[in-house]
């Protein structure tokens, strides 16, 4: 409290707002810490974030969170595109694909995908399935998961 000359007295309140990180005692619960720690770290096959955002074990080479990618069954010049998506919203993720014809010189394009559907895979996963089309002998694609 600040008084003036007169006796006016001025108040300062300061309200305190905790953002909690949904990823520090995620990476936590594995033990790692410094910079094994960092979302870029990558001990164990794939990065830490990218790890958190499929569901992976950070330590471990965990293949079944790898995204899957072939041509549709209804469509041979249909591509699917599957990944396990986290509760991104509520962890400040989000996820999108990356599609370049050539990797010399790699030219990526976020464009020219769609999302066809999703399933629950438990509370906190589910499976999305991005689809696109391409007439080309060659194409690459890559999943981008950033933290907001």
């Amino acid at each position: 409290m600040v008084s003036d000359a007169i006796g006016r007295i001025d108040t300062a309140r300061i309200d305190v707002i905790v953002l909690e990180n949904p990823y520090v005692p995620w990476i936590g619960s594995f033990g790692f810490a410094g910079t094994n720690a960092l979302m870029n770290s990558d001990p164990g096959g794939l990065e830490n974030l990218a790890e958190y955002g499929l569901g992976g074990i950070p330590n471990l080479g965990n293949d079944s969170v790898i995204p899957t990618f072939g041509a549709s069954t209804a469509d041979p010049q249909i591509f699917e595109y599957i990944y396990r998506r986290r509760d991104a919203e509520d962890r400040g993720l989000t996820y999108y694909l990356e599609i370049s014809p050539s990797l010399i010189p790699a030219i990526w394009n976020t464009s020219g995908y769609g999302e066809t559907g999703s399933a629950l895979i438990d509370t906190n996963f589910k499976a999305v399935i991005n689809a696109f089309s391409t007439s080309d002998t060659n194409g690459f694609v890559r999943l981008r998961i950033k933290k907001n």
